[in-house]
C-alpha cells in the first residue's frame, strides 16, 4: 500500500470512529426508542392482570401529516423548475425541468422514495435522500436454438455478449443433411445500467462528523451498509478483495438496533446465504475533506473501503456529497434537530397510561371483586363467570361484592387536554383534516376555511423547511451529475413531445425553484381566482385580438394549464398543445434586451463597417476623377491635332482628308 493510501485510510478511519460514535451512543437510542413508539409497542412498565393497552399518537399524527406532504410535492405540475442566469441558458433552463423531472418521476418512484425520507424524518429526526449514477451491470444467459449461420454470427458479435457454449448441426433429428447448418448457442449478456438512482437510505447507514453546524460545512460525511459479494462485483470491485472481507454476520454496532426496532426483530435472523455470492460484508463510502495533493486547500474525496480493517477499494476527489437531508424542526447550527415523534411520544405515554386507568375503572365497575366468609361458601361456585350461576352458602351474607364507581367521566377531560397538548405542538387537529363537527355545523364558508388554514400553517412550515433544504439539494445534485456524466445528446419523450436533450450545453449552477403551491388558498379559492382571470382574458383576446400588448394565446393556454394543475391533471399536453412561438403573434414583437458586452460588439463591428464604405467611395471618386482627367486630356490632345491638321491645309493648299491620311500612314510606318 502507497504513502497515500496509507493516510488517507487513517484519516477516514478516525473519522469514521468519531461520527459512529456520535450516531450509535447519542442518536440511535432517541431513534430507536421514537421507532417503537410508532409502532405501539410495550412500554416495559406493564402489570399481569391489568390493562396493558398502547395508544398510537406518534403513528396518528405522522400518518395524518404524510397526505398532505406527498400532495404538495408530487402533485405540482413541476415541483423542481431551473431559472437561467444568462438569456442564452432560457432553452437550457426549460430543457433541464423538463429532464430532471423524467429522472425523478419516470426514471424514479418519486412517490416512493419521498414517502421514505419524509416518514424517516418525521419519526427518526433526519431523512436522507442519496443520488448517483448506476454503473453496474446486468448480467443474464440466454439460450438460443437452430440459428442460421448469420444470426449467429450476428448474435455473437453483438456489444456485451459472451459466447458460453456453441454446437453447429448439418443434419436433423432423422439424421438427414440439412442444406444450412444451424446453430444452438448459450451466451452471457452483460448490459451495462447507466441510469440514474434516487433512493431513501435507512437512518442508521448514514453517519457524519459531530462538531458540523451544517451539511456543507460537515467535514466528514459515511454511507455504511452492509451488501452481498454479487453486489460489490456489479459494480466493479475485484471479486478476491471482496471475498477476503466477505462472512455470514457482519455488521455494524447500530444497525441491529435500530434495524431490529424497525423491522420488528429479535435478533439476527439473516437466513444462512446459499451461496459465496450472497456472503456479506461490510461497505462504506466515505466523503471526506482532505489535503491529498499538500497543496494547502483541503479536497473533498470519495473513499470506498471494505470490512472492518478499512481496505480502500478506490479514491477520487468529487465535488460533492450525494445526499440530501430533511428534519422538520431544524435546530440551528446542528444537522439533526427534532422530530413529530420527539413531540408526542410523551403524550403517547401518558395517555396510554389515563385509558389504561380507564379500562381498568370500568373493568372493575362491570366485574367488582367478591369477598367471601371462608368455609361457608362453596369456592367454586364464587369462582364460576356463568350468567345466572348458582352460590351455594351455609349462611346469608357469606359472599359480598366490593363494587366501584366506573370514574372514565372524570378521565375524558384529561384526554382532551392532552390532545390540545399534541395540537399546539404539532399543529395535527381535527379541523386540519376538515374532520371538527364543531367547526362544520352552523358554520359559514369562509369561517371552515379560516380554521382549516390556521390548523395548516405548521404542516405548510414544515413543508417549506422540506423544499429549501432536502429538495434543493436534490435538484442540484441531479442536474449537476447530469451535466457531468452524460457527454451525448439523448431523445426523450417530455411533454409529449420527442425531445433531443443535451446537457453538455446547461449551465451545472443554475439557480433552482421549488414549487410547494403553498399560501395560495385551497383548490377551489386558486380554481376560481383562475376562472375569473380566463373569463378576463377571453374578453380581451375577443375585443383586441390575438394581436394585444396584453394577453397572447401563452398567457391564454398558461392560465388553462394552471386550471388543469389544480384539478389534479399533471400531463397538460394531454389537453392543450405547447404555443410555439411562431403561432402566438405577440411572440416576435418582444425586443429583447442585450447585455452590455454584445451591444459594444455590433457598435464596434457597425463603425468598422461605415469607415469601410467611407474609404469605397473614396476609392470609387478617385478612379471616377482620373477617367475625367484621361477623358479631358485624350480631348486636348485631338484639339490640338485638329488644329495643326487645318494649319497644314491651309499652309499646303491640301484637303484635310489628305493631310491626315498621311500623318496616320507616317505613324504606322513609325510603329514598324
Amino acid at each position: 500500500m502507497s504513502d497515500d493510501q496509507d493516510s488517507i485510510k487513517a484519516a477516514v478511519k478516525t473519522a469514521y470512529t468519531d461520527a459512529s460514535k456520535y450516531i450509535d451512543d447519542e442518536i440511535a437510542p432517541e431513534r430507536t426508542k421514537a421507532t417503537d413508539y410508532y409502532y405501539g409497542r410495550p412500554f416495559g412498565n406493564e402489570e399481569e392482570g391489568r390493562s396493558q393497552v398502547v395508544m398510537t399518537e406518534v403513528r396518528d399524527t405522522v400518518l395524518q401529516m404524510m397526505p398532505s406532504l406527498l400532495r404538495v410535492f408530487c402533485g405540482a405540475e413541476k415541483v423542481i423548475e431551473y431559472l437561467p442566469r444568462k438569456e442564452s441558458d432560457v432553452q437550457g433552463a426549460a430543457a433541464a425541468t423538463d429532464y430532471i423531472d423524467y429522472i425523478a418521476t419516470v426514471d424514479n418512484d418519486s412517490v416512493l422514495y419521498l414517502q421514505n425520507a419524509f416518514k424517516d424524518a418525521l419519526v427518526r429526526k433526519l431523512g436522507i435522500l442519496k443520488w448517483w449514477l448506476d454503473e453496474s451491470h446486468d448480467v443474464t444467459e440466454e439460450t438460443y436454438k437452430g440459428l442460421l449461420p448469420d444470426q449467429a454470427h450476428l448474435i455473437s458479435v453483438s456489444d456485451g455478449v459472451e459466447v458460453l457454449e456453441a454446437m453447429i448441426s448439418e443434419t436433423d433429428a432423422s439424421g438427414q443433411l440439412l442444406p444450412v447448418p444451424l446453430t444452438d448457442l448459450r451466451i452471457r449478456r452483460t448490459k451495462p445500467t447507466g441510469v440514474i438512482r434516487i433512493e431513501a437510505v435507512p437512518t442508521e447507514e448514514y453517519v457524519f462528523s459531530k462538531r458540523a453546524k451544517s451539511q456543507e460545512s460537515a467535514t466528514y460525511q459515511a454511507h455504511r451498509r452492509i451488501m452481498t459479494v454479487s453486489e460489490l462485483v456489479a459494480l466493479g470491485f475485484s471479486r478476491k478483495t471482496v471475498l477476503k472481507h466477505a462472512g455470514n454476520d457482519v455488521t455494524f454496532s447500530v444497525d441491529n438496533q435500530e434495524r431490529d426496532a424497525r423491522e420488528g426483530r429479535t435478533g439476527d435472523d439473516y437466513d444462512e446465504p446459499s451461496s459465496t455470492a450472497l456472503k456479506r460484508a461490510l461497505f462504506i463510502e466515505h466523503y471526506i475533506l482532505f489535503d491529498g495533493d499538500e497543496d494547502g486547500i483541503a479536497e473533498l474525496h470519495r473513499v470506498c473501503t471494505i470490512g472492518e480493517e478499512m481496505e480502500v477499494l478506490s479514491d477520487e476527489v468529487v465535488p460533492e456529497a450525494p445526499f440530501a437531508l430533511f428534519c422538520p424542526d431544524p435546530e440551528a447550527h446542528e444537522i439533526i434537530g427534532q422530530s413529530i415523534a420527539d413531540y408526542t411520544m410523551d403524550i403517547q405515554k401518558i395517555k396510554s397510561n389515563v385509558v389504561r386507568n380507564t379500562l381498568d375503572s370500568l373493568s372493575q365497575s362491570i366485574h367488582p371483586r367478591t369477598g367471601i366468609l371462608e368455609g361457608m361458601v362453596n369456592v367454586e361456585d364464587v369462582l364460576n363467570n356463568k350468567m345466572g350461576g348458582i352460590i351455594r352458602m351455609k349462611q346469608p351474607g357469606a359472599v359480598q361484592e366490593f363494587t366501584k364507581p366506573f370514574l372514565g367521566q372524570e378521565t375524558l377531560g384529561v384526554i382532551g387536554y392532552l390532545d390540545e397538548i399534541k395540537a399546539s405542538r404539532t399543529g395535527i387537529t381535527k379541523a386540519s383534516a376538515g374532520l371538527d363537527p364543531d367547526v362544520l355545523q352552523s358554520t359559514t364558508r369562509a369561517a371552515v376555511t379560516a380554521t382549516m388554514q390556521a390548523a395548516s400553517e405548521r404542516l405548510e412550515m414544515i413543508a417549506r423547511i422540506f423544499a429549501g433544504t432536502g429538495m434543493k439539494s436534490l435538484a442540484r445534485g441531479l442536474l449537476r451529475l447530469v451535466c457531468r456524466h452524460q457527454d451525448q445528446a439523448k431523445v426523450y419523450r417530455l411533454r409529449g413531445e420527442w425531445v433531443q436533450v443535451d446537457p453538455r450545453t446547461w449551465d451545472a449552477e443554475m439557480a433552482v425553484v421549488i414549487n410547494v403551491g403553498l399560501g395560495r388558498g385551497d383548490d377551489a379559492k386558486q380554481m376560481s381566482v383562475l376562472q375569473s382571470i380566463l373569463a378576463e382574458q377571453k374578453e380581451i383576446l375577443q375585443a383586441l385580438g390575438p394581436n394585444n400588448p396584453l394577453v397572447g394565446l401563452s398567457e391564454y393556454r398558461n392560465t388553462l394549464s394552471q386550471m388543469l394543475t389544480v384539478a389534479g391533471f399533471k400531463d397538460v399536453t394531454r389537453f392543450f398543445k405547447p404555443v410555439s412561438p411562431m403561432a402566438d403573434p405577440q411572440a416576435g414583437q418582444e425586443e429583447k434586451k442585450e447585455d452590455p458586452a454584445t451591444m459594444l460588439v455590433r457598435a464596434e463591428v457597425e463603425k468598422t463597417n461605415t469607415e469601410a464604405q467611407v474609404n469605397l467611395k473614396k476609392i470609387e471618386q478617385q478612379q471616377q476623377d482620373m477617367v475625367l482627367d484621361d477623358q479631358r486630356a485624350r480631348e486636348k490632345t485631338q484639339s490640338e491635332f485638329m488644329l495643326k491638321v487645318a494649319e497644314l491645309a491651309l499652309k499646303y493648299n491640301q484637303p484635310v482628308a489628305a493631310i491626315i491620311a498621311e500623318l496616320r500612314g507616317a505613324q504606322q510606318i513609325g510603329e514598324m
